[in-house]
């Protein structure tokens, strides 16, 4: 065999400028050193061997001597270590289209997986360090057997790879081959031998060679998993659906079809799944005809799932050509690959095949299109303006300002190109319009203003849209994964799954992630490719695949739950799933040894924005690649996607039901109350958000209840009739002159949710004039008209009983904000009891909950064990107490109650040591809202009393030894002597806890909630104007008092402004809903 020296080849390529760069076929691997190559075996830990000089026993070379070849095998390490072993080549001036080829194998019959990566370095190389380092070598050219899956070859197998992200101008570069292998060596599970023989490095070609000159190849080493249909226009090619049966890439460009410049063409491709996978079909016509394939000219068709490719699984699609397409006959290059969309149309790596195609241009049909501009929102327009103008700046249609719920929709026809203008900037910069400009290919553009801004959107063509849906951008951040107080545990990375829960394809793109300790980040990214979760496989490395290997991030200081802080990484190989796939995510720290730490938090968590789920059920891992152990453990960050442009499937009103503008029906402010009804669709799950009732004059209030279908009427009640305050009524149009109002009602606070069904929702109002009629329609919503009720919801009655055949108009709207959780504090104890404390004539009794860190918790109900002497336990007194910072009773909240026969109840208990009557007494509390002090556990005191005149005597607490209590957290019982004038413990036999249960429900608070630097609010105490900053736009603000009664609601905040002046003086509870469904809860004191 004729062996190249490196100088040798630098002196032909100097004399020719075209030609080989490097050729070596190691007769000698003692030579490489002063050839310019490096060997470095970074495996942890370091074994017995390096590279070494092929061994003709094992196997012999390609080409040669038999021992004409380097090799590797499993003593690079030693015991069951990681294998990270580089053979590194010359520094070489390649530029893009160059060819790196090489043969490999692996001993026949091996049961041991052996992997290697091949790389590229540009610029000055910095070597690799440790076992997971990589130093400059960022670019993965290929993997062979990244999927451990025993399938590196056996026999002398070719690979040749296209240099491609360089440029057209030659650059410094070097070629690595690492051979990489987790849980490798004498004792691991992986790892064998292997040979390299025959690296060449030529340029490449300039035109006029052999298929598929000009334009670069396909590889598919894994398998190649064919196509097996194609049908474009006139073309129906039909090819053979065998795996391995055909080349990577297949030549058909003797197959020609005409297509026309503006037009847009159907497409459908069959091929061979290999089983039970989905496959992602995607179509490049080289439409300038440079001879290269460009990101402009890809488009995504679709997928194919567990097909033969002969049982007619197709992945259809439409293909738009530009108008101003080079007309002539040009390349069609049609690419199927298994784990996602190709974005390199030079594949090199995976499973699939391509075929090249003919498709001739023609110089197309000119003419104008129809635009089409949609612009909407479930809040405010006022702000909102937008305008569709020519190629020569002339307004074609406009919209705008709106009101407070809105949806246009207009179309003109022009040639274009058109450009596109929107703005939300004004006074008050709350409005968040959504917009969408389409043409009669499809979406040209989309989004949604969530900031004030204006945007300009310039050249848009008749040729523009159609694409494959995915034009917008998201993120979603796992704002709810656990306890902010143990994150900053930290590990060199997690495991977590996500899933798409839409419809349409969405496409990985990047995270945010927390990191603290360093300054420069270096992470991988790993995916499942043998499972659908990581759970079960999260230390497997076979069921991983690398999707992304990045280095030299610039590294944000993070901290809890701010996400601003959280650092960017932005992936340069994304990742497809499609509708219902679920994925195991790996993200893994790759310089942790340089003290740079992923932070986590404990539990398994959900976030959904439904359309993709982050499901936070994983582990943490060691600095050892897959040594993942910790559980549970899970992912916190942002992940961010790229998918189909289409409006929130949260907080959006799926019940939308019209009006016929010409009468209502009630009188509902004479107490008839009238009932609608409407469906969940099965499988869903609504937590409602805003209700919107159409009534004929203005209302006072609603009085709102919700019921199961019972045949056809209202059955059993799920909501009691409940009063609330309107947030806003807006006039949306008339019935014979009288205003038809469109009243909001914000049911999210009282978290109610309804799975898959039919439900009735029941009406009646207080109106300040008297009159009140619900506006309906006379075509019935869901076949059943409006049932009555006569007589305080005792009975319904069918409303065509009186000939009206009518149903209402209303919307039923989601919340993006999930119930929170019901919890409670038990003090209750088998323990039997030693004493009572007295809380009567002037005493007071007091027993502590504790509210956890980051939490607020609403009391809904209190019960407790009493005695009295002499009579029935029949009024009290609840006072709620802060902590005095020691443990004991402090200042007063302001927070007062009175419990009679109207709201609490007492049951008898049996005798207090055989003698004393004991009951059992049930507080119904009025939703009292206690609050955490930031992230620390806040501590509050209930305290008792009652008049000996309320209750006929003495009354007492009945408590233990405070010793047995349930929640060792808790502070012994306090009491308060009239006799002394002050608070402290009460003790009998020793310190006691008194029997009590609270009930209520917890919800935790984002970090936002309470120390964010983007939402404050001043003064406090407040006289007149309550000033509150932030970031998102605010859009209502609701006050309630101590007693849980709503005293003030508006969604306009007038250049941050609050006027409070109208409330009386005391404590209330502030609730402010931001952009994107944030809440804030704040307590204000005014004076």
């Amino acid at each position: 065999m004729r062996k190249f020296l490196f100088t040798f080849i630098v002196l032909f390529t100097s004399l020719t400028g075209f030609g080989q760069l490097l050729s070596e076929g190691f007769d000698d691997i003692t030579t490489l050193g002063p050839a310019g190559w490096t060997m470095t075996n970074q495996s942890n830990p370091v074994g017995t061997t390096n590279w070494f000089q092929g061994n003709a026993t094992v196997f012999p070379s390609h080409s040669g001597a038999d021992t004409s070849y380097i090799g590797a095998n499993f003593n690079n390490t030693s015991g069951a270590g990681t294998i990270s072993n580089w053979l590194i080549t010359p520094t070489l001036n390649v530029k893009d289209g160059d060819k790196l080829s090489f043969w490999t194998r692996t001993s026949t019959g091996s049961i041991w997986n052996d992997r290697l990566e091949v790389r590229m370095s540009q610029g000055t190389m910095t070597l690799p360090t440790g076992a997971s380092g990589i130093g400059s070598f960022t670019t993965v050219m290929t993997i062979i057997n990244d999927g451990y899956n025993l399938s590196y070859p056996e026999v002398w197998t070719k690979y040749e790879l296209t240099v491609s992200g360089i440029g057209s101008s030659p650059t410094a570069a070097n070629f690595a081959f690492r051979y990489n292998v987790v849980n490798g060596g004498p004792s691991g599970t992986d790892s064998n031998y292997i040979g390299i023989d025959d690296v060449l490095v030529e340029e490449g070609g300039g035109g006029g060679g052999p298929f598929p000159d000009p334009y670069c190849d396909v590889e598919f080493p894994s398998d190649v998993e064919p196509i097996s249909r194609v049908v474009f226009n006139t073309i129906d090619n039909s090819s053979d659906p065998t795996v391995n049966g055909s080349p990577a890439l297949e030549d058909f460009t003797a197959v020609t079809t005409n297509i026309d410049a503006g037009q847009t063409y159907a497409v459908a491709v069959e091929g061979n799944t290999n089983g039970a996978f989905t496959t992602y079909v995607t179509v490049y016509i080289d439409y300038d005809q440079s001879g290269t394939f460009e990101e402009s000219e890809r488009t995504n068709i679709g997928t194919i799932y567990n097909s033969s490719g002969t049982d007619g699984v197709q992945a259809t699609g439409n293909i738009a050509i530009p108008s101003d397409a080079t007309a002539g006959p040009t390349r069609m290059r049609v690419l199927k690959k298994w784990g996602g969309y190709v974005t390199d149309p030079c594949n090199t790596t995976g499973y699939g095949q391509a075929e090249d195609y003919t498709v001739n241009i023609g110089g197309g049909v000119g003419g104008p299109c129809n635009w089409t501009v949609h612009v909407w929102d479930n809040y405010w327009g006022d702000e909102v303006e937008w305008e569709l103008r020519n190629s020569g700046g002339t307004v074609l249609i406009s919209g705008g300002p709106y009101g407070s719920t809105y949806d246009d929709t207009q179309s003109v026809s022009d040639e274009g190109p058109v450009t596109f203008w929107i703005t939300n900037e004004g006074v008050i910069n709350d409005n968040t319009p959504n917009y969408e400009v389409s043409n009669d290919n499809g979406v040209v553009i989309s989004g949604q203003l969530t900031t004030p801004t204006t945007e300009t959107f310039s050249d848009l063509k008749c040729s523009d849209g159609g694409g494959t849906g995915g034009d917008c951008d998201y993120e979603l951040f796992t704002e709810s994964a656990g306890d902010p107080g143990n994150f900053f545990n930290s590990f060199a990375g997690v495991t977590f799954d996500m899933q798409n829960s839409g419809t349409d394809d969405l496409t990985i793109t990047g995270f945010k992630v927390p990191v603290t300790g360093g300054s420069t980040l270096d992470i991988d990214i790993y995916y499942t490719t043998t499972a659908s979760s990581n759970v079960g496989v999260q230390s497997d490395p076979s069921a991983w695949t690398l999707l992304d290997s990045l280095t030299g991030i610039s590294a944000i200081e993070a901290v809890a739950w701010d996400v601003n802080t959280f650092t960017q990484v932005t992936l340069n190989n994304t990742l497809t799933l499609a509708p219902g796939e679920s994925k195991g995510f790996y993200v893994f720290v790759t310089n942790y040894s340089t003290g740079i730490t992923y932070r986590y938090t404990n539990g398994n968590f959900t976030a959904t924005d439904g359309y993709l789920t982050i499901l936070s059920n994983g582990f943490g891992s060691s600095d050892v690649l897959f040594s993942n152990s910790f559980a549970d453990r899970a992912f916190v960050g942002e992940v961010q996607y790229s998918g189909a442009c289409t409006e929130p499937p949260t907080g959006d009103c799926p019940i939308e039901y019209e009006g016929d503008f010409v009468d209502g029906l009630g009188n509902l402010a004479t107490g008839i109350i009238l009932a609608a009804d409407f469906p969940v669709p099965t499988g869903e799950t609504w937590n409602l958000g805003d209700v919107k009732v159409q009534l004929l004059y203005e209302t006072s209030s609603v009085e709102i209840s919700f019921y199961q279908d019972g045949g056809g009427q209202p059955g059993t009640q799920i909501f009691a009739p409940t009063v609330v305050t309107p947030v806003s009524q807006t006039i949306v149009g008339n019935a014979s002159g009288t205003d038809i109002y469109e009243v909001v009602l914000d049911m999210s606070s009282y978290n109610i949710s309804l799975t898959g069904g039919m439900y009735w929702m029941g009406i009646t109002t207080n109106a300040p004039g008297g009159l009140s009629y619900w506006h309906y329609t006379e075509t019935v919503n869901n076949g059943t008209n409006f049932f009555g009720s006569l007589d305080g919801y005792a009975t319904w009655e069918d409303v065509a009983n009186y000939g009206f055949f009518v149903d209402g108009a209303f919307s039923i709207c989601t919340s993006t904000t999930p119930p929170v959780g019901d919890c409670e504090q038990d003090f209750y104890t088998t323990e039997d009891p030693i004493s009572g404390a007295g809380f009567s004539s002037g005493n007071w009794v007091a027993n502590d909950v504790i509210v956890a860190g980051d939490t607020q918790f609403t009391m809904q109900t209190m019960t407790f064990e009493t005695v009295t002497l002499s009579g029935n336990p029949t009024n009290f007194d609840l006072e709620i107490f802060e902590d005095n910072g020691t443990g004991g009773v402090g200042a007063s909240t302001g927070m007062t109650y009175h419990f009679d026969s109207s709201n609490m109840t007492f049951t008898p208990n049996g005798l207090l040591f055989g003698v004393y009557p004991q009951y059992t007494v049930v507080f119904d509390l009025p939703a009292i809202l206690l609050q955490a002090n930031g992230s620390a556990d806040t501590r509050y005191w209930l305290a008792v009393t009652s008049d000996l005149s309320s209750t006929g005597d003495f009354t007492y607490w009945v408590s233990y030894l405070h010793s047995f209590t349930p929640i060792p957290e808790s502070n012994p019982t306090w009491q308060y002597l009239a006799s002394d004038g002050v608070w402290a413990q009460y003790d009998s036999s020793g310190p006691n806890e008194g029997y009590m249960k609270v009930e209520g429900q917890c919800e935790t608070l984002g970090i936002s909630d309470l120390t964010s630097f983007d939402f404050a609010y001043y003064p406090n105490p407040v006289r007149d104007v309550l000033n509150i900053t932030s970031q998102k736009g605010v859009k209502t603000v609701e006050a309630f008092n101590m007693t849980g009664q709503k005293v003030l609601s508006t969604n306009k905040v007038i250049n941050g402004q609050i006027d409070v002046n109208a409330l009386s003086p005391g404590v209330y509870v502030f609730k402010a809903v931001l952009e994107g469904g944030q809440v804030e809860t704040f307590k204000i004191i005014k004076k």
